[in-house]
């Protein structure tokens, strides 16, 4: 999720009646990232996500057909309802569930889960950015396919009853709000690999560059697209071979 607010809040205070405001860690600087860490998230978990983050640094940006970037920015929480409330003061909303969204050029993370990996997701999103500054959420399904597939968010599709009765979601569902249809988390993935195993790299970058026009870059309609995707999930990942 993105929202272009052009305050960046560099110290975060939580307070309650028998607490004493809280700093965040001091930050800590790799090659090509600024870490910083709040709700006494360990140096450790720092440590795994900027290790991840570099390792895939120089793929993702040959991917998206960058040359370089900016540092980055990685601000960590580990207290859900303080990472929320940073959440609202940063883009003016809360998306209960949430664990990452970035702005500009800094990346947002609650300490759930396999943090590297969702570190590596955000940081898609990120250099997708100046690939397209108005790539993100436009469209939705694109915006998270993407950073789906170069974070290997990969769901098996056998996993999700939809897709196996072939019940499968269009591009207008996927594009609705975080609050409303989060399939794309599950579908996004093989979306991308879809469009990547059809088309190639130069195409699915044109297809960030016009926001999914995909009948303009790939020459046929929505449905088409939509129909033919779901024959490749079903060839590759549903069919007895």
């Amino acid at each position: 999720m993105l929202q272009k607010i052009a305050l960046i809040t560099l110290l975060f205070f939580h307070c309650s009646e028998n607490q004493a405001p809280t700093r965040i860690a001091p930050a800590e600087e790799s090659l090509h990232f600024r870490t910083k860490l709040y709700d006494g998230v360990p140096a450790s978990i720092a440590a795994s996500v900027t290790d991840e983050l570099e390792r895939q640094y120089q793929r993702i940006l040959a991917d998206m057909k960058l040359d370089t970037l900016p540092v980055i920015g990685v601000e960590i929480w580990d207290d859900a309802n303080n990472f929320l409330s940073a959440m609202e003061k940063n883009i003016g909303q809360r998306y209960p569930g949430a664990t990452g969204y970035v702005k500009y050029e800094t990346m947002y993370l609650l300490n759930r889960g396999h943090v590297p990996q969702a570190a590596v997701h955000e940081f898609a999103h990120i250099a997708s950015l100046h690939v397209n500054p108005r790539i993100g959420n436009n469209p939705r399904w694109l915006w998270e396919a993407l950073a789906l597939y170069e974070a290997g968010d990969f769901v098996d599709p056998k996993s999700l009853s939809y897709m196996v009765s072939g019940d499968y979601p269009t591009l207008a569902e996927l594009n609705a709000s975080y609050n409303n249809d989060q399939r794309i988390y599950a579908v996004g993935y093989t979306l991308s690999e879809f469009i990547l195993h059809n088309w190639g790299q130069d195409l699915f970058i044109q297809l960030i560059k016009t926001n999914g026009n995909i009948e303009s870059v790939l020459g046929i309609s929505v449905s088409e697209f939509e129909e033919q995707w779901y024959e490749f999930v079903k060839e590759k990942y549903l069919s007895v071979h």
